[in-house]
């Protein structure tokens, strides 16, 4: 038996077998420490993820390492939107928006609106703005009713609402038109009662509105 040769043989294919190893983990590898020249550091999991997803560019890589420094999403998830050609410098100024404010942060919500092409900060600023509200009197034969009240565009669910101030007014005064074409009291503490929990109620503001009610004022008087 020719042992040299048997001992050559086994060298040989323990050589390639290291040499389809290397080939097959050398992109892993290497998107490890590419990661690690933008100062992310990835697990060989993570690491594979990135490069199965071709998600090796610097963009990317400081893209993740800023948002994890803010809250902890799956590499998974962010390659994803990366690849949908999300901006993770959008979603990151949102999560630091939302935890100035100690709003919860959903990346699930926060990425449906940066790829819409929405500024995620002016966004999440803009529904904490409070906004000022003050209705014309509206009148029946019997009474006369107007509405002073302050409202913010609450975030998420404001963020598909329409955000003209004219509009809610308009959509308020036609809901009390309706209300006294069909209200037959002529008692005005009563009449504010009815209007403030049955008719303008958080259901009315938060699901028909989709704004978020800080305070109302509901005046009613007989007309004279």
């Amino acid at each position: 038996m020719n042992w040299d040769l048997i001992i050559f043989l086994i060298i040989l294919i323990c050589f390639f077998v290291g040499l389809i190893l290397f080939v097959k983990k050398a992109p892993v590898y290497f998107a490890k420490y590419r990661a690690k020249t933008f100062g992310l550091d990835l697990t060989i999991e993570e690491a594979k993820i990135a490069q199965k997803n071709f998600c090796i560019k610097k963009e990317f890589f400081e893209g993740v390492k800023g948002i994890r420094e803010q809250h902890k999403i799956p590499i998974e998830k962010l390659a994803n939107h990366f690849l949908a050609n999300g901006n993770l410098s959008n979603i990151l100024e949102g999560i630091k928006e939302l935890k100035s404010r100690n709003r919860n942060v959903d990346f699930n919500i926060l990425s449906a609106i940066d790829l819409a092409g929405k500024d995620l900060k002016s966004e999440i600023i803009a529904c904490d703005q409070e906004q000022l509200l003050q209705t014309s009197e509206q009148v029946n034969d019997s009474l006369k009713i107007s509405l002073e009240a302050k409202y913010k565009f609450g975030f998420p669910e404001s963020i598909w609402a329409d955000k003209q101030p004219e509009e809610i007014q308009r959509k308020i005064e036609e809901k009390i038109v309706r209300f006294l074409n069909s209200w037959e009291h002529t008692e005005p503490l009563k009449t504010e009662q009815f209007l403030r929990e049955n008719i303008l109620n958080i259901d009315f503001w938060e699901k028909e509105l989709r704004v978020v009610l800080v305070q109302q004022t509901i005046n009613s008087k007989k007309k004279k």
